[in-house]
């Protein structure tokens, strides 16, 4: 029996990326790079000029064009500017057709502690998930570095917030471990390690192999879960890096210290997909299917996927985790909560500031473990957008 290669497949799973704000267009430019079909959405026209965002992405701006002054109320204002019209302009722009239609993932990547981004992003992720219900949609959300201002903070609480709220599986990237760099580098690593995070999910690390393999459903199962998602990797792995580390303490390595928002040690997850590409001759107890290690630190899951092939076209290895249905990774917000209270006697008196007791909802949101029952469409299947639900919108 012939072997198929990855391209030649035709059930290989399709990835569109939808970039909102600046942050989300400049992650959405970096996609197109690597191969992804992509469109920006914004509010400032100067954020989509071919001097800041190149000429061949496609985009759509909302509004006057003069942006959103870092105001999440003022970016949601402008997305119903034009009421219902303005919306069904946007899923009837030609562009904005023939990036999503032909997906069976849509990734909506944005900034939490802008303006734009944190307030349509969420939205514009909903929107897509009504008018297209059999594709799954990943909001991607970068947050801002500890550094970074009372606003972009207070933004960030109450966009997460927003996040999960929908009810979808949602990734979140954290600009502050690239806290030292100068912006323009911190900006340019943020989006580079996210595109690699799209990648792994599109299926490019998915070797064609006969000792256990993961399938495109297979990996639906994983990524369609709602709750936060990370995805983490190790590369270049050598024989005796896994002498003084095994396979899986790189992995929990890259858990405890990476651009992925850590996760919250509670040991609740529901998935796992496990893609090894070794070479035969690595020793390590992974390559017996135990993965006792890694699930010690981060919990038994629901359900564990494995994608492992031999690969003796190089001496070195590399492993990826895939882990969904995490619960919110609260953890990370400390820092911000505790900025935001020590400052909040200078906004109570402006509603855009209005923390709502630190917003309680937020901390009291618990994880919905019922699994998305998946249909997948397939690529180019020419299927409009279903905007009936607009009336209620409006």
């Amino acid at each position: 029996m012939k072997l198929v290669m990855m391209n030649e497949s035709t059930t290989n799973l399709k990835m569109s990326v939808i970039g909102i704000g600046n942050a989300g267009n400049q992650v959405a430019m970096a996609a197109a790079a690597k191969g992804h079909n992509v469109f920006a959405i914004n509010t400032s026209t100067k954020d989509l000029d071919d001097r800041v965002l190149h000429q061949s992405i496609k985009s759509y701006y909302f509004g006057d064009g003069r942006g959103s002054g870092k105001n999440r109320d003022n970016a949601k204002a402008l997305l119903k500017s034009r009421g219902k019209e303005g919306i069904q302009d946007l899923f009837t722009n030609e562009h904005f057709v023939a990036c999503v239609t032909p997906a069976d993932i849509v990734v909506v990547v944005f900034s939490t502690g802008g303006g734009t981004g944190s307030g349509i992003g969420p939205m514009v992720a909903s929107l897509i998930s009504k008018a297209y219900p059999h594709k799954v949609v990943i909001p991607y959300g970068i947050l801002p570095k500890d550094s970074e201002s009372i606003t972009a903070q207070v933004n960030t609480i109450a966009c997460v917030d927003d996040i999960v709220a929908l009810n979808t599986p949602y990734m979140l990237a954290d600009l502050n471990y690239y806290g030292d760099m100068p912006q323009e580098k911190a900006f340019k690593a943020i989006a580079d390690y996210m595109v690699e995070v799209m990648n792994v999910i599109r299926g490019d690390y998915l070797k064609m192999t006969t000792n256990g393999m993961a399938d495109e459903r297979d990996v639906l199962t994983v990524i369609a879960e709602p709750g936060y998602m990370t995805v983490h990797f190790v590369n270049n792995m050598s024989q005796r890096d896994i002498e003084q580390t095994s396979l899986q303490g790189h992995i929990i390595q890259q858990i405890q210290n990476s651009p992925t928002v850590r996760i919250q040690r509670d040991g609740l997850l529901q998935f796992m997909l496990l893609i090894s590409n070794v070479n035969d001759s690595i020793v390590d107890v992974m390559k017996s299917g135990d993965y006792s290690e890694l699930i010690d630190f981060v919990g038994e899951p629901k359900a564990t996927f494995a994608n492992y092939a031999v690969d003796n076209s190089t001496a070195d290895c590399q492993v990826i985790s895939v882990m969904s249905g995490l619960t919110i990774p609260m953890d990370r917000f400390t820092i911000a909560r505790a900025k935001i209270k020590a400052n909040k006697e200078k906004f109570e008196q402006r509603s855009a500031f209005n923390l709502g007791g630190d917003r309680k909802d937020f901390e009291g949101i618990t994880k919905n473990t019922t699994t998305t029952n998946l249909v997948m469409s397939s690529g180019g299947d020419d299927k409009k957008a279903e905007l009936g639900f607009l009336d209620d919108l409006f």
